[in-house]
């Protein structure tokens, strides 16, 4: 409005329109600071794991990036869409209980400002573990090179420990010990299911039998256990618990003087 200095003022008026130019001086904002998905240990290449969204409040456009966690490569992002998947080529392999990934969502600037803005979001993969390993008797070969017990030792004498790993998590890689028994056969041996530790059931005659052939079995916790086996000899060492004997008692002979 104008108004002039005369004895009876008069005034004018005039419409003044003021666009504000918007400036690029906020960050693109995520849904969720942090996302948790599941996927499964043999998942295959391409399976969708996680959408990640994120807006700018200057209205920019929106590029997403994997920045950390994703040191073997197992998994890709649309950088359009937030899509995250496991890589197409080479087929993923999934290792571990978990992977955090940090995501970047960086603005494209388009609004005008000194630097594109970013922020980061976490993406927590856990990794769903599948029986697909049976347990294994490591050291086997020595078990069967080494295992002895000496004759007429008393029951619950100690003859070997033995240790089975099982690559997978969880209780599908727990492992419990037992024998591979004949139906009609008495143990002569016993092993404790958690320990291994093996021990005689009873005293032993070396001059009755000389070894055993023990067939030890270790079995996962899993809904449809996998077991592993491992065959060793168990022989039984001497003991001088016998006295010479004569083959006669009496034996005669003639002398020529």
């Amino acid at each position: 409005m104008a108004v002039d200095k005369g004895d009876v003022p008069r005034t004018g008026t005039a419409t003044v329109r003021i666009r504000m130019a918007n400036v690029n001086d906020e960050v693109p904002e995520f849904s969720q600071h942090v996302y948790r998905t599941f996927v499964s240990e043999d998942a295959g290449p391409n399976t969708l794991v996680a959408t990640v969204l994120a807006k700018d409040p200057d209205g920019d456009g929106i590029t997403y990036k994997i920045t950390t966690g994703n040191d073997e490569g197992n998994f890709v992002i649309d950088s359009q869409k937030g899509l995250i998947r496991l890589r197409s080529s080479p087929p993923p392999r999934l290792q571990g209980v978990e992977y955090v990934l940090n995501v970047t969502a960086t603005d494209d600037n388009a609004s005008g400002g000194p630097q594109a803005l970013s922020s980061t979001a976490q993406v927590i993969v856990g990794v769903d573990d599948v029986n697909n390993n049976k347990p294994v008797f490591e050291k086997c070969q020595q078990y069967r090179e080494r295992t002895t017990v000496l004759e007429n030792q008393p029951a619950g004498t100690f003859v070997l420990q033995v240790h089975a790993v099982d690559a997978d998590e969880g209780s599908n890689g727990r492992v419990t010990y037992g024998f591979m028994h004949k139906d009609s056969t008495v143990p002569a041996f016993s092993i404790h299911p958690d320990t291994g530790v093996i021990v005689t059931s009873r005293k032993f005659d070396r001059e009755r039998q000389r070894e055993y052939a023990v067939t030890v079995t270790a079995t996962d916790q899993a809904a449809d256990p996998l077991i592993g086996i491992c065959q060793l000899n168990i022989l039984i060492l001497d003991e001088n618990d016998n006295s010479p004997k004569f083959e006669n008692l009496r034996y005669e002979c003639e002398c020529w003087g």
